[in-house]
């Protein structure tokens, strides 16, 4: 993806809103921002672990948190 690229093709969309859907947002979608921490994040790992989530699911799905979580850094949401 090119920077400053916004717009996704369709199977794009449909992997991101399954990513947030099944994984991210049932997990975290609650936790405000400010308390993110390695902890929250490894608690979030373990969790897709305990729940027998595929190494391949687990890997977009944190790399898909890190991107959310460094982008609101960067535009200065959250330290």
């Amino acid at each position: 993806m090119e920077a400053g690229q916004r717009d996704l093709g369709s199977a794009s969309v449909v992997h991101l809103e399954s990513l947030l859907n099944i994984h991210l947002l049932p997990l975290l979608g609650s936790r405000r921002m400010n308390t993110f921490d390695h902890k929250v994040v490894e608690g979030f790992l373990q969790t897709m672990e305990r729940n027998g989530v595929g190494l391949a699911a687990q890997a977009n799905a944190f790399d898909k948190l890190k991107a959310i979580l460094l982008d609101t850094n960067r535009l200065g949401l959250f330290a």
